[in-house]
């Protein structure tokens, strides 16, 4: 039995989307912005599919914020059941 009501996690569970989405977005900005400082660009060739040079690395971004939000709510319902 979980001392926290459901629909609480329910709110919470929104909340956690939410931060997912917006920590998804600006680690992509800084990811982006490095890597134009650092040179990690993506320059169109034959086989490419883009036409303008895209820097690399925003993935790494996304995957990060999203193993951030799973253990953040792992921690947070851990916490909250005790």
């Amino acid at each position: 039995m979980s001392a926290i009501p459901h629909a609480a996690w329910d709110s919470f569970d929104s909340g956690l989307a939410l931060f997912t989405v917006v920590l998804s977005w600006f680690l992509t900005a800084l990811i982006r912005r490095w890597a134009v400082r650092a040179d990690l660009i993506d320059r169109p060739n034959e086989r490419s599919s883009h036409k303008m040079p895209t820097p690399r690395g925003g993935g790494v971004a996304i995957v990060c914020a999203f193993f951030g939000a799973l253990i953040f709510g792992r921690l947070a319902r851990w916490i909250g059941a005790k």
